[in-house]
């Protein structure tokens, strides 16, 4: 449980197809699907894209990682990202399409 005035911790888990839908959920226009994820995925977005996206990540070796952020104290999903660019020999890599989802969630640091 967080303390009084202390924001909520969030722990990383990997997003997995049962993730999707909820993901869909966070994207209301082409222009915010094109801020978060770049010419990635078209609008609408939907399962095909994401599932294919997520067949490419299960490859050997993954040159990205697709992770949702719950928060600890309750369990509800409340991001999206990706580590991507993965390179194990210079030991590199970055981070991309990082979404807070639920709209009431965003501005809040």
């Amino acid at each position: 449980m967080a303390l009084p005035g202390s924001r909520p911790r969030i722990e990383l888990h990997p997003f997995r197809k049962a993730d999707i839908d909820l993901l869909i959920s966070w994207i209301p226009s082409p222009e915010f699907l094109l801020q978060w994820a770049g010419p990635l995925y078209s609008y609408p977005l939907d399962r095909g894209q994401l599932e294919r996206h997520l067949e490419h990540a299960a490859g050997t070796p993954s040159t990205h990682i697709l992770f949702k952020a719950l928060t600890t104290d309750t369990g509800q999903v409340v991001g999206h990202g990706e580590i991507a660019g993965i390179d194990r020999a210079n030991r590199s890599a970055y981070l991309a399409r990082v979404l807070v989802g639920p709209a009431d969630q965003r501005g809040k640091g």
